[in-house]
């Protein structure tokens, strides 16, 4: 799986919109995160309620996340803050 993971991190395009990205990321999630429920040690974590996979699926989309982030938010425009007192 973290080849897989590797491979989705190389070959990610860079002109993707937020939007396109947002889909990508999660239609790749689609595949390792069914791969980590089955694996025994989160069978086993989960018991009946399912939370160990969901934190780890969440762990795996965060970690995808921040290793796009200066790919997906490159163009945010910037924003400035203004105080007022």
């Amino acid at each position: 799986m973290v080849d897989k993971v590797r491979e989705f991190l190389n070959q990610f395009p860079p002109s993707l919109s937020r939007p396109q990205a947002a889909r990508r990321i999660h239609d790749f999630l689609a595949t390792p995160v069914p791969t980590l429920a089955a694996a025994k040690v989160f069978a086993e974590a989960d018991g009946d309620g399912g939370d160990a996979t969901f934190i780890a699926a969440e762990g795996l989309e965060k970690f995808l996340v921040l290793k796009l982030f200066k790919l997906l938010f490159r163009h945010a425009p910037a924003i400035s803050v203004r105080m007022s007192m």
